[in-house]
Formats: structure tokens, sequence, C-alpha cells
């Protein structure tokens, strides 16, 4: 009782009796009721005091929630004080509140938690709050003028739930009565759809004004078969018209084109204005060319088309519907409808050029005026017929041979009759007579001498006044010309000096003219002068920094085609010129040479003259160069210019001296580019150096020894060289020439390894002052070079001060509180090499536990550089025939294997070390050693699949391991282990308690589905032999597989919800709907003919599938889909059916035919299961004999 009254002592401090209730209800009992008393009646008066409701979280968490708390809650009103938090939208509340009103929610008031809901609406957001009202509401009858109250005042704030929202409009019936805005309209589409209802949909068009949503209603209406009313019909065309949407008309001329006939050409000028935005115009006359394809009566749609482009000169046609137009002209016109048109154009074009009188003008719609400009008239004619007369070549072969010929003869009179008239004013008629002349292949007219001056005429002029599109047309014909007519040369080079300039200029012409000369280089071959070919050379060996994207994808070309022998006066040139400018002494014009031979595609000619002098004068350059981008350059291009040709010479050696003394090894500067710089250095020092070390390498490490000696050869240097040694000398390799060397072939090997030895006793002394302050890749790198070169010089024996010097850097590494992942993978190697090289199983475990630290420290970009490291351990390791070289990486497989064992942490880390190890053995060619550990390992994994499948991360893991192992040791499995490969899926996609805990794990959901899906098609594809041995399990897998893709239906109370997820793993989120196409490309394996991966050589091949082995078991299958597809709380969303139905036909093509009604009837005992099977069977049937067209 003391306890009580102070509590409710007025006179004392709210802080004083928070302080009492810490102090005493850890060693009172029984002072839950007094306390839970004590805060909601604060509560009541001090809603903002966060330590309040956690404390009233932590008491109700603690204590199950009796009858006497349950007073207390409704006797203070608490939502009241919730209310506030969510006006105030008091963050460091916010998660307290939530999980108290989650515990108390259902002991209020009804409205008054509607009205809670709609502050917490308009104030605050945290979405745990959101779902415990939103399930409330879902789990609870409300009454009906509240509910609609609160509907129509806040259904813009949780619109976004679209099966939520759907829920409230069908139970308070308030759809007519809410002002939509035009965000709602897909919430509106979706909720019609799922409730039909024809008076809605019908009472929506008439009122609303969005086009898009007008537009899919019609389509709505449609999928349900249900036709339009003729008043209806008739409104919607004044209104389409009039609003002059495309949307609405291209919905009507898909549902009713019969009906739309009667307003052809309102729709194509509303297809073809300028003020209608492109993508729906397109849409809109791609319906109505189908339509009328359909209808056979393209002829009908031509002149109404020439009528609309005829009506407005500021009107065209796009691209796209040019293509689309003369695809119909291919495929749908008939063999009458060719004449017809043939004449109908021919007559037409006359007429436009006067050579005959014009054919009567087409009338507006509206009255009888004429409304066609004759220039307009041809252009629109001439747009019209030059698609036509593309699709003529295919067209005739319809026809039979006399009308074909008929027409053949017609077209070339009409081509001699309308020949290029090059002195129209009009530009835009100008430009539509050319690309008509081109249609019409009249070549063998332009070859003549004064048509081809007219047309460089007319080219020069169109260059002058900067018309593109007229220039480009010009540029195409001529080129187009020149390479398949013979032409006057005089002519032909006259127009290279009009086209030369124009090309080379940086515009947006000279980019169109170069493009007709990069697809015609074989003009410039025959006909150029030698001052066009100079003229291109120079612009190619301008810098690249100078190009657009268009002239730099040019110069490419230029150059792969002069270079690999097709283009033999240009490449001549152009060696000449290289050749001079090298000679010329002036280090700019040599840099941009050297840069220009760079360029050139790898594998093409080059004389060994100018590549020897190209060599020269990149080394040269460089001991002036001053730039890192300068030296990077030039060394990439001696990289390119030596290539695997590298000799032993005294050039070489000397450049190789200088290449690794060279002080670019130290610079400072930007990171990326030094480390770049670095990586080509790296490799061109290696290439150097290797022919050196293969023959006599004591006067290399002899001279490079005194520069190290001097303090200008830097350590990434000598590491590399030294890599390269030990890369040719190997410990075995070394006892067995000792063996059969001669007395003079020993001694001078002693010389090679006596300076070999000085060297690296001289870095091991630096070393161990260095390492101490400067832990950098390149200084450990060096340091496992040297413990390697001390393992040749002792026989096996390790130096102890090597081993010194690598204990302190690691201890000191893997305690260190500056990641760097670079700097982490090179430790690795060296705890890893210092510990095998000792043969101590403690040290290999003790490597192991700093590589996971290192792992687990790594971001996730750079855990693929910690990974580079253990990979190059186990390759080290395996390389080595030493049996107890392999040992270390049995013991590393066992540590990691250890923990999926007996799962500890770091769990996630050991499946990427075990991932890294099974790829790296491959690499190492070590099949055995993979193959006696793979069984154990296999079958622990399926064991953590069943324990982990709650945790999408850790199941993301075992799974991609397995994905590694079946796509990079699948030739090793056996029988047992594609068992346990199978059960560990099963257990990943079958039934699980838990929740999806963010956002990102939805997410990861579809990757983890996918990525089950394509392992298992892998297995299937590589071991077909033993997969069919396992088609049971493969079937109960793939039922698992197939009832996943499910989203739950709306408006589901508490009960249907639990029992949609009782069958659903825990990693996928109750209303995500995963996307099936991984699921189909699987099933459809199960019928793709394969060669098993254990094929020999000489073995003769065949391919089969596994149709015939899973014909008894696909039929489970089939079933899981049918009961899955009428379930009461679930279906298949209609993108996934239709993305589902290729796979299933495969399923159904597995299913014995002489079994078929066995199959149809055996197994299911629902209705509409079997009607669901037979529809799926009937389809399956109707398509298997459909050719493609």
């Amino acid at each position: 009782m003391e306890f009580y009254t102070k509590l409710r002592d007025k006179d004392r401090a709210l802080d004083d009796k928070i302080q009492l209730i810490r102090t005493n209800t850890h060693f009172i009992p029984n002072l839950h009721e007094m306390v839970v008393d004590f805060l909601v009646t604060e509560l009541s008066q001090h809603p903002d005091i966060p330590t309040l409701w956690q404390m009233l979280r932590s008491s109700l968490d603690a204590h199950p929630i009796t009858a006497n708390i349950i007073r207390l809650v409704k006797k203070s009103n608490l939502i009241n004080p919730v209310s506030v938090v969510f006006k105030q939208n008091n963050e460091d509340a916010l998660e307290n509140v939530a999980r108290i009103l989650d515990l108390t929610i259902g002991h209020y008031n009804k409205d008054s938690v509607l009205n809670s809901y709609s502050i917490y609406l308009n104030s605050a957001t945290y979405p745990p709050i959101n779902d415990i009202f939103i399930r409330f509401i879902r789990l609870n009858k409300f009454n009906k003028k509240s509910l609609s109250g609160f509907v129509l005042e806040n259904i813009d704030k949780f619109i976004t739930n679209y099966s939520f929202t759907s829920l409230l409009i069908t139970q308070t019936d308030t759809i007519r009565s809410i002002q939509w805005a035009s965000d709602m309209d897909d919430f509106l589409i979706y909720h019609l759809t799922q409730h039909y209802d024809k008076d809605l949909i019908e009472h929506f068009i008439r009122t609303s004004t969005s086009h898009h949503l007008i537009s899919s209603l019609l389509q709505l209406n449609q999928s349900k078969a249900v036709p339009l009313s003729e008043d209806l019909l008739q409104h919607l065309t004044h209104q389409s018209i009039e609003l002059r949407s495309p949307t609405i008309l291209n919905a009507l001329w898909t549902i009713e084109p019969d009906h739309m006939f009667a307003h052809i050409d309102a729709s194509i000028r509303i297809g073809l204005a300028d003020d209608v935005d492109r993508i729906l115009q397109e849409k809109l006359l791609f319906t109505i060319i189908t339509v009328y394809s359909n209808t056979r009566s393209l002829p009908t749609l031509t002149e109404s088309l020439i009528g609309a482009l005829s009506s407005n000169k500021h009107i065209h046609m796009h691209s796209t519907i040019d293509y689309a137009l003369m695809n119909a002209y291919q495929i749908y016109t008939t063999s009458e409808q060719v004449e017809h048109l043939c004449n109908y154009f021919g007559d037409r074009l006359r007429g436009t050029y006067g050579i005959e009188p014009s054919i009567k003008k087409r009338k507006s719609e509206g009255n009888g005026k004429s409304v066609i400009n004759p220039d307009v008239s041809f252009t629109a004619t001439a747009a019209i017929a030059e698609l036509f007369f593309m699709a003529l070549p295919k067209l005739l072969t319809n026809v039979t041979a006399g009308v074909g010929d008929d027409l053949r003869t017609q077209v070339q009179k009409l081509a001699e009759d309308i020949s290029p008239q090059y002195t129209i004013s009009d530009a835009s008629k100008e430009y539509r007579s050319v690309r008509l002349m081109r249609c019409l292949a009249i070549n063998q007219i332009i070859t003549l001498p004064q048509v081809f001056n007219a047309m460089i005429d007319a080219f020069e002029a169109a260059a002058k006044n900067d018309d593109d599109s007229l220039v480009s047309e010009y540029a195409q014909m001529a080129f187009f010309t020149l390479s398949h007519k013979v032409v006057d040369g005089d002519v032909a080079r006259r127009f290279l000096d009009v086209s030369t300039s124009v090309a080379l200029h940086s515009s947006k012409i000279g980019e169109k003219v170069l493009g007709c000369v990069v697809r015609h280089l074989y003009v410039l071959e025959h006909y150029a002068r030698d001052e066009h070919l100079d003229a291109f050379i120079e612009f190619i060996c301008r810098g690249e920094d100078i190009y657009t994207s268009s002239q730099a994808v040019a110069v490419e070309e230029i150059l792969t085609s002069a270079l690999f022998w097709e283009l033999s006066r240009f490449r001549s040139r152009l060696t000449t010129h290289v050749e001079s400018t090298l000679k010329s002494g002036d280090q700019r014009i040599q840099a941009h040479t050297l840069t220009l031979l760079l360029r050139f595609p790898r594998g093409s000619y080059t004389s060994k003259f100018v590549r020897n002098l190209a060599i020269d004068t990149a080394i040269a350059l460089e001991s002036v160069a001053e730039k890192v981008s300068t030296y990077i350059t030039l060394r990439r291009l001696l990289l390119a210019l030596i290539g695997d040709n590298a000799k032993v010479g005294a050039k070489n050696e000397e450049y190789a001296v200088y290449l690794a003394t060279s002080s670019t090894w130290n610079t400072s500067g930007d990171e990326k580019a030094l480390n770049e710089l670095n990586k080509v250095s790296i490799q061109l020092l290696d290439m150097l150096a290797r022919p050196i070390i293969r023959t006599d390498c004591a006067q290399l490490f002899k001279k490079l020894h005194k520069k190290f000696d001097k303090g200008v050869l830097s350590m990434m240097a000598a590491s590399c060289v030294l890599e390269v040694y030990l890369a040719h000398h190997k410990p075995s390799q070394e006892s067995e020439k000792s063996a059969t060397m001669t007395t003079t072939t020993t001694t001078t090997t002693k010389d090679d390894n006596k300076y070999v030895y000085k060297l690296t006793q001289a870095m091991v002394n630096k070393l161990g002052s260095e390492l101490v302050y400067h832990t950098t890749v390149a200084n450990i790198s060096a340091l496992v070079s040297c413990l390697r070169m001390s393992m040749i010089r002792g026989g096996g024996a390790v130096d102890a001060k090597c081993l010194d010097i690598a204990k302190s850097v690691t201890l000191t590494r893997v305690h260190s509180t500056t990641p760097n992942a670079q700097v982490d993978s090179a430790t690795s190697v060296l705890h890893f090499l210092s510990a095998g090289l000792v043969r101590n199983v403690e040290q290999i475990d003790v490597a192991a536990a700093s590589w996971c630290i290192y792992h687990e420290r790594a971001s996730t970009e750079m855990k693929s550089v910690i990974g580079r490291g253990l990979a190059e351990v186990v390759v080290m390791f395996l390389g080595d025939n030493n049996n107890n070289d392999v040992d270390v990486v049995g013991n590393l497989w066992e540590v990691f294997h250890s923990h999926i064992r007996e799962p500890t942490s770091p769990l996630l880390t050991a499946l990427d070390g075990l991932r890294v190890v099974v790829k790296s053995c491959r690499e190492g060619g070590n099949g055995r050693f993979i193959r006696r550990r793979l069984s154990g390992l296999l079958i622990d994994l399926a064991n953590a699949a069943a324990v982990y499948k709650h945790l999408p991360t850790t199941l993301g893991g075992i799974i991609e391991l397995l994905e590694s192992i079946v796509h990079e040791r699948a030739i090793l499995l056996q029988s047992t282990d594609v068992g346990s490969i199978l059960i560990a899926l099963t257990n990943a996609v079958s039934a699980s308690k838990g929740t999806v805990e963010n956002e990102a794990d939805s997410v990861k959901a579809q990757a983890l589905y996918d990525r089950v899906n394509s392992t298992l098609l892998q297995l299937i594809r590589l071991r077909r032999d033993i997969c069919a041995s396992h088609a049971p399990s493969l079937a109960l897998l793939l039922s698992g597989l197939i009832g996943l893709p499910l989203t739950l239906r709306p408006n589901l109370g508490g009960g249907a919800i639990r029992a949609h997820l009782a069958h659903r793993p825990s990693w996928l989120p109750s209303e995500m709907a995963l996307n099936p196409k991984s699921l189909t490309r699987l099933l459809e394996g199960l019928t793709t003919k394969t060669v098993p991966l254990t094929t020999q050589h000489q073995q003769q091949v065949t391919s089969n599938s596994l149709k015939e082995a899973f014909a008894r078991h696909a039929y489970i299958v089939l079933h899981t889909f049918a009961r899955s597809a009428t379930s009461p709380h679930s279906f298949y969303p209609q993108s996934t059916r239709h993305s589902l139905m290729a796979g299933l036909y495969a399923l159904c093509e597995c299913v014995d035919l002489h079994k078929e009604q066995e199959f149809m009837l055996s197994g299911i005992t629902d209705d509409g299961a079997r009607s669901v099977v037979k529809v799926l069977w009937k389809d399956y049937d109707e398509q298997r004999y459909v050719g493609l067209s």
C-alpha cells in the first residue's frame, strides 16, 4: 500500500514516480496492475512523454493481459492519447505506441479507432501502425455510415493499398460518391476488374474525363464479352473526335472496327496531328493498319492516308508507321490490289508532274471545297508510293508471270516519265522525289553523266542550305550507284571532291555523309584521288577526344577495313603517313601517331619495320613524359606491339630494368589512374622478363640487385620479377635439373640463383622495417614472393625471418580497425602461405578464422575481393603435386564445412568460402579433391536448408553454393548427390513459419526463386542421366515451385490469410506476385534434348530429354496447378497464367498420350480443378498443330 500511496501522491514529481516504478517493480510482486493503472492515467494527461509509453509497453509485454488490464485500458480510453501522439507526430514514441496498439486495439470503441486512424493518416507515417489498423478493420464489422464517412474523407491517403481500399468501397457502396482524381484511375480499374458491374462501367465511361480510364474500361468490358450499346458507342465516337483522343480511338478501333470505318478520315487526322502525343498516335495508326490489313482493304486506307497528308503540309508519318504500312503492303495486299495500286500511284504521280491530267481531287469530309495544294499532294502521294514500291518486289512474287512482267514494265515506264527533276524549288518535294527515285530503282538513268552531274549540283546546293535529310538521300543514292554501276571516272571524282569536304566537316550533315562513306569504302578505293585518301587519313589521325561519337565509330570501321587487307591503296598510304610522322622528330605529332596505332584493331596488319619504329619512339617518349595518362597510353601501346613476340635482347633487357626502376611506381595522384598504370606496368614487365628468365637471367638479377641496393627499384616491380622467376623455377623442377646438370650448367645456374637470392634477401631486410609502417598490397605481395623463394633456396625449409615478419603482419592486420579489402585479401594469402609452408594445422585454422573476419568486415561490394584472395590460395596449393600442400586446402574445407555441419556463426561466410573453393578447384583441375568431400557437404546443405529456410539471406547463400556446385562440378555428381540437391531445394521452397522483415527481403524473394529454378534447370541439362532416376522427387519439387506464384485474393478475412500463408515459405510475402518466367524455362527444359555431361568422345552422341522418364510423374505437377488455380484464398494473375502457358504445355507433352483419360480423371475430385485441366489440355491440343506464319 505504501507503493500505491506514493504513486498517487499529487505532490510527488512525475520523474520521482517513474524512478519509484523502476526501482521497486523488480523486487515487489503483484505490482503490474497498479503500474498499468498509473501509466494509463498519466498518459491521459501527458501523452507527449515517450518514457511513459516505453514503460507501458514493457509492462504489457512482460505480463499477460488480464481482464483487469482490459478494464483499465477501456476506462482510460487509451486510444485518445494514442491519437494525440499521431497528431503531434511524436517519432520517439511511435514504435512503443505501435506495440501497445497491437496489444490493445481490439478493446476500444470501433468509431474511436476509425477516428484515430484518420488522424494517423493525416499526420504520421509509420508502416507497422498502418498495418495494425488495416488488419483490425479487415477483421471487424463497422457501422456503414461511420465507415462511409471515413472512406470519403481519407481515401486518397490509403488508396495505394488496392485490396484494402476495394474491401472498404465494397462494404460502404461509396464508389459513385467519391471524387475520383486522375491518379486513382489504376485503382478504379483494379476494383472493377475484381467486382465487375456493367452499369458502373457505363457510368464512369460517360462521366470520366480521363482518356486512359475510358480506354481501360472499354478493354475491361471487352474482356467480359459484353457489347457496347449503340447510344454509348455514338457518345464515345463523338467524344473521342471532339477531344482529339488517340487513346479512346485506339480502344474503339480495337473493339468496334465495323462502326469506326465511317470515321477513318477523322481518326487518321488525329493520328497524324502535331499536337498529340507521338506514342499514342503510333498505337492508333498501328491499330488502324492492322484492322484494314485483316479486312484486306489497304487500297481504301491508302486513299485516306494520302487525303489526310494532302490536307495539311505540316503533318507527316513517323518512321515506325512507315515500316508498319510497308510490312502490311507486303503481306496483306491481294494480287488484284497490287495491279490496282500500281495504276493508282502511276496516274497520281504523273498527274502531279503534269505529264497527264490530274486525277479527281479528294474532297474534305465536311464540305465540297477542295483543300489540296498541288505540291502538298505530290509530297503526300510520294510518301505513300515510296512505301508501296519498297514492298513491290515481294508482291510481284505472288502474281502470275504475265501480270508480273506487265507491272514491271509499268514501273519502268513510270520511272522514265518522272526521272529526277533537280531544279524543284520546294525542298520537301525534292526530298520526296529523290527517295521515290531510289525506290523505283532507276540507277541505270543516274549513271548518265549529265544526270549524275545534275545530282552533284543538287547535292552541293543542299549541303550549302544545311538540309541534312536531302544531303543524306543524295549521298546514299550516289554512293550506291558508284558501288554497283560503272560511272565515268571524272564525274565520280568530282562527286568525291564535293562529298569529302562535307563528310569531314564536324556537323550533322558531315556525320551522315561520313556514314555513307563507311558503308561504301570500295568507292574510295576505286575512284578516289590520293588527295582524297590523304584527307581521310589526316581526319583519322586527329586526337580521339575531338571526335563525336558517330565520327569515332566511323573511324574505327575505316581502320578495320583498311588494315585487314580490304583497302590496299588506303592501307599503303596510311602506313607511309605513320612512318613519316614517327620519323619527324616532333614529339607532339609522334604522340598523336602512337595514339593512332593504339586504336588499330587487334590482329591487324602492321609491317615489322613500322612496329619496331613505333616501339623505339614510344620508349624514347616515355623518358620525357610527365602525365600519368601519357605513361598509360605509351605502355599500353608497347604491350600491344610487343605482344607475345618478346625476345631476349640487350634492348629489351635494358628497357625491362628501366621500367622496373621507373619513378612511376612511387608517384602520387588519382588513385584510379595510378592503379591502372601499375596494372599495365606489371603486365609489360612480366612480358619483357619472361623470355630473359627462361634463358639466362643472371645479368638481369645482377642489375636489379644493384638498383635495389641504391633504392631505385620499387618493391612492386621486384615482386613482379620474382613471380616470373617462380613460375619457371618451382622446387620440383629445380631438384630435377640438379640431378641431370653438367658442370658448366651447374655453374651458370648457381650464378643465376646467387643474384636471385641476394635480391630476395635484400627485399626481406627492407620489408622487415617497412611493413611495420607501410602495410600495403605491394609490400605484402613482395613478402609472399620472398617466402616462396626462401623455400626454393632452403630445399623446402622456410626462412625464419620471413615467417616472423609474416606473423607480425597478419597479427597486426587482423586486429586493425581500418578495413581495407585489398590489403586484407593480400594478408590472407600471406597467412595461408606461411601456415602451409610450416605445415601447422593449428595455424591453418587460425588463417581460416582470419579470412572469415576479413570477409565479415568487408562491404558487400568488396567481398568478392576477399574471395579472390582465397581463390589464389586454393590454386597455389592445389597447383603443386605435394600431398602436404593439398592438406592445406583440405583443412580449409573442413573448417568451412564444420560451420555447416553444426551450424555456427559465421555461416554466411563459410558458405561463401566453400563457393570460392569449389570454383577455384575447377580452375586447378583437381576433381578428386572435391569428389571425396562432396557427398557429405550436400547432405549437410540439405539439412541447413531445412533449418534456415525462414531466413532469406542465409537460404540465398545455401542456394548460391548449390548453384556453383551444379555449374562448376556437375560432372562429379553421383545419384545420391543429386538426391541431396533436390532435398535441399525442396526444403527451401517448402512452407515455413515467419514473416518477411522488410522490403529488401521482398526483393530477394524473386531472386531466390529464380536462382532455385536456374539451378534445377542446369542440373537437368548437365546430368539428365542421373535426374531420370529421381523423377518422383523432381515432380514434388516442381509441384512446390508451381504453387509459389499464387497471389492472395482481395477482401479476405484473417482465417483465409492464415490458410494461404500456411502453404508458402516465410521468405515470400503474402501479396507478392512472383514472375514465373524462370519456372517456365525450367518446365520447357524437361522436353529439351541434351547430351549428358559424361558422354565420351568415342561414344556415339545421342541427345535425349527427360520427357519419357518424367511421363508418369508430370500429372502430379499439373494437378497441383489445377488445385492451386481453384483455391478459395489465392489465384494466378492473368500475366502469371500467360507466362506459365509454355511450361504447362511442356508438362502436357510429357504426359503419356495413351493414358490421357486416366490422367484427366485420376487424383482430382474437385469439379473446378477438373475443368481447369480439361481446358488446359484442349488448348494444348489445339496449339500443337499450329505452324508459324
